[in-house]
C-alpha cells in the first residue's frame, strides 16, 4: 500500500512539474503576442499619419482583427496589412 501511494505522489509531482512547464511557454506566448500587438498598433498609427501628411489617401483601420494579425504575425503582418490595401486599391 505504501509503494502505490508513493507512486502516486511521485507521478503527480511530475504532472505538476510538466504543468508548470506549459503554463510558463504560454505566458511567454502570451507576452510576445501583445507586446507585438502594442507595437504594431503604434506602427499603423504611425504609417497611416505619414501617409496622411504626405497626402496618400491609405489608412489600415485599428481594429482587433488587424492587431490579431499583427501581433500573430508581426512586421510581416504589418506589411501584409499594407500590401493588400494598396493592391485593393489598384
Amino acid at each position: 500500500m505504501e509503494t502505490s501511494i508513493a507512486m502516486m505522489v511521485i507521478i503527480g509531482a511530475c504532472i505538476l512539474v510538466l504543468a508548470i512547464g506549459l503554463l510558463q511557454r504560454k505566458a511567454a506566448f502570451l507576452l510576445r503576442f501583445l507586446v507585438r500587438a502594442l507595437v504594431g498598433a503604434v506602427a499603423i498609427y504611425v504609417t497611416n499619419g505619414c501617409l496622411a501628411t504626405a497626402g496618400i489617401a491609405l489608412a489600415v483601420g485599428l481594429n482587433i482583427w488587424n492587431l490579431c494579425v499583427v501581433g500573430t504575425l508581426g512586421i510581416g503582418g504589418f506589411g501584409m496589412l499594407y500590401a493588400i490595401l494598396l493592391y485593393m486599391n489598384l
